[in-house]
């Protein structure tokens, strides 16, 4: 546990992916886990193996994956990051709330991206103004 804590921290990410023997995906252990458990002293986490906090066999998806199947497990299950794997079971990354507020950034159109809180301000309110 406290060597993934710090690989986190190094790394400035928010949670480590598990692997079993085979290389596949066993588990996740995010930043919340640690915060949820650890901020008030339930565990020791230099003495507290991670497979007791990860959560075991996470729901996944595969980059080919459209971006609302991301949006809709993310908003189903609570979670902010979802693995990634190949056919095989084997995490090759992972998805974030942030990577896809960026990617919706990315692709939307700077008129978009600037319209005031309430829309509906934008919009002449008479013939004059149109």
């Amino acid at each position: 546990l406290w060597v993934a804590i710090e690989a986190m921290r190094a790394a400035g990410i928010g949670s480590v992916l598990v692997t079993g023997d085979s290389g596949k995906l066993v588990g996740i252990f995010t930043e919340r886990d640690a915060l949820n458990r650890l901020a008030l002293g339930e565990v020791d986490p230099k003495t507290t193996p991670l497979g007791t906090l990860m959560h075991s066999r996470p729901e996944t998806l595969t980059p080919d994956d459209e971006i609302g199947y991301a949006l809709r497990l993310m908003s189903h299950g609570g979670y902010r990051r979802v693995p990634l794997v190949d056919r095989d079971g084997h995490p090759v990354g992972v998805v974030s709330v942030r990577d896809i507020v960026d990617f919706i950034a990315d692709h939307f159109p700077d008129q978009i991206l600037t319209l005031p809180r309430d829309p509906r301000s934008a919009i002449a309110k008479t013939p004059e103004g149109a």
